[in-house]
């Protein structure tokens, strides 16, 4: 983006916002700095903080808002932008647009000595200047401390926690921009080759996170996030550092951290474990995770049901990789081979007799598979075997159990489509009319049995129609609904050829959803349905005589009166 054509990029209804708040004089502080940065304070809710960086030209090169907004960019940083350009239009923003402000003349003119001991007060008795010192110039700083990182991770959570020691989703939103933030200087520290700084930092972000999540709100998984970027950023460390000794030290931070069963409890163990076998470079570290991963094994087969059968793959993958990379495939084979009823290493045996061409032997490991999934309802992973068995068949040119397979999977699956347009090309142009009307006339039965319960399209069935361009099938279809979503989902694929009658279905539709409707959001959805059918060719008057048909028909309704007047100076009725 730009500050001259960010409005061109934001939506019309966060880009409104925003300006309003720069119109009611929202922003009470801008700094903006020689450098492209820029600092502010919005009023709001609560007071946010906004930081901008702006390139030479105007250019926005980062923002960033301490508000619970979820979306990419908040009215805060909206009303920031607004301001920006008016404190300088036209002008490049790094250059002194404005007479200097008094703080700054000061700092060009304070002796050094006197600012040193203004900073030295100013610190003391504020927490939050002095972590935001350590972290911004942790290369001056010859304490020796190597948990300094982790005190400020510890006071901010603690910040954050209410009396009870809980941090909830809006603190959890804040307090987590600012465990990122740190991340960022450690990839900034790593970037500049300071690969023991930035393992200071995520040695401290990912078991200081794992403790706090366990009293936080963390329903968008920031604190998991974090706890996983540490990780990657661990990765990262040790496939550019050649430091012996150091990578001993990533090595038994690791071992340690792959100990506290919190990670795997709380999903964040995806990105840890792996990383000890990545470290592993000798023979001794080789034995320390094969010894780990034993005990791990040993712990999970106390374990019962699904959390037995995870754990007890997920540790047996880990050997075969440790095995694998130690140059032991002797090893990695027999745990293979003796866990055929684990899904994974049955697939590992099934791609080696594929690539041999030995489709017989596919088959029955395949077929044997899908026993054992179907034993225990695992019925994803049936599928899983099932569209493997389509490859082998494929490969095999075996076309009886190809269409066979292919039907089964289009009745079961998720992604049935696929599966149909595979069952078809196997069938001439000649053969497949009559094929066809089968599968229409199943999915026909089918709509019949659940019709007078749910008298809404049948997906299946209109999907077929779609593909194979059934478009006066698809209208009956729809007719026989009478449903605003049917319409919504498939109307756009007949308004061309069926205008006139997509409009009637319209004028029914959108009738009955407005004697259901009951609140402001059901009235604005209504609007939106008008809208809508007006698009549609010689639909704009229908569309327009419903709305003034509704205002008279609910004028005890305000709010729905009051949208639907909103809707009649709508450029698509006028």
């Amino acid at each position: 983006m730009h500050l001259t054509t960010f409005e061109k990029e934001i939506s019309n209804v966060i880009l409104q916002r925003g300006k309003d708040y720069f119109s009611d004089g929202a922003v009470i502080d801008l700094q903006i700095m020689d450098n492209g940065q820029c600092f502010a304070i919005v009023e709001g809710n609560d007071d946010y903080e906004v930081e901008i960086r702006l390139g030479r030209d105007g250019e926005i090169l980062e923002y960033s808002c301490n508000c619970p907004y979820d979306g990419d960019i908040c009215k805060h940083i909206v009303a920031v932008l607004y301001s920006i350009k008016d404190k300088s239009p036209g002008v490049r923003v790094n250059k002194k647009v404005s007479k200097k402000e008094p703080w700054k003349n000061i700092l060009d003119n304070l002796p050094e000595d006197e600012l040193k001991s203004f900073v030295t007060q100013y610190a003391a008795r504020n927490i939050d200047f002095r972590n935001r010192l350590t972290l911004e110039y942790p290369m001056y700083d010859n304490t020796g401390d190597k948990d300094k990182y982790k005190k400020i991770i510890r006071n901010v959570f603690k910040r954050a926690s209410d009396k009870h020691g809980f941090i909830d989703y809006h603190s959890a939103g804040i307090v987590m921009q600012q465990v990122f933030e740190l991340l960022s200087i450690a990839e900034r520290l790593l970037n500049n080759d300071n690969y023991k700084e930035a393992f200071r930092i995520v040695t401290a972000v990912a078991p200081e996170c794992i403790k706090a999540i366990q009293a936080m709100d963390d329903s968008d998984g920031g604190c998991g996030d974090a706890i996983t970027h540490a990780f990657e950023l661990t990765g990262n460390i040790l496939n550019r550092v050649h430091d012996a000794s150091f990578k001993d030290e990533v090595f038994n931070w690791l071992v340690e951290q792959a100990k506290n069963d919190d990670y795997d409890d709380y999903g964040c163990a995806g990105e840890l474990y792996p990383l000890l076998i990545d470290a592993v470079d000798s023979d001794k570290k080789a034995a320390i995770v094969e010894a780990f991963l034993d005990n791990r094994l040993k712990y999970a087969d106390k374990k019962d049901g699904w959390s037995r059968e995870y754990q007890t793959k997920t540790f047996l993958l880990l050997k075969t990789d440790l095995y694998s990379k130690t140059n032991q495939p002797g090893k990695a084979e027999r745990i293979i081979q003796e866990n055929l009823h684990i899904a994974d290493f049955r697939r590992t045996i099934v791609k080696k007799e594929l690539a041999e061409k030995k489709f017989e032997k596919a088959v029955e490991l395949i077929h044997e598979g899908i026993r054992i999934a179907q034993k225990e309802g695992y019925r994803g992973i049936e599928n899983d075997w099932k569209e493997m068995l389509l490859e082998v068949y494929q490969a095999s040119g075996n076309i009886k159990e190809l269409r066979k397979t292919a039907l089964d999977l289009y009745y079961s699956a998720h992604d049935s489509m696929k599966f149909y347009r595979i069952y078809k090309n196997t069938f001439t142009p000649e053969e497949w009319p009559a094929v066809l009307q089968g599968i229409i006339n199943r999915h026909v039965r089918e709509q019949d049995k659940t019709r007078r319960l749910f008298p809404v399209v049948h997906e299946s069935l209109a999907n077929v129609y779609i593909e194979e361009k059934m478009w006066q099938p698809l209208l009956n279809l729809l007719q026989k609904s009478l449903g605003i979503h049917s319409l919504l989902r498939y109307g756009d694929y007949l308004v061309n050829d069926y205008a006139q009658d997509m409009i009637t279905l319209y004028l029914k539709a959108i009738e009955v959803e407005a004697q259901r409707a009951s609140n402001r959001n059901d009235y604005m959805k209504i609007v939106f349905y008008i809208l809508k059918m007006a698009k549609i060719k010689n639909g704009k008057e229908p569309a327009r005589l419903l709305t003034e048909s509704l205002i008279n028909t609910y004028p005890r309704r305000p709010a729905m009166v009051d949208e639907l007047s909103k809707a009649l100076n709508h450029k698509a009725l006028n």
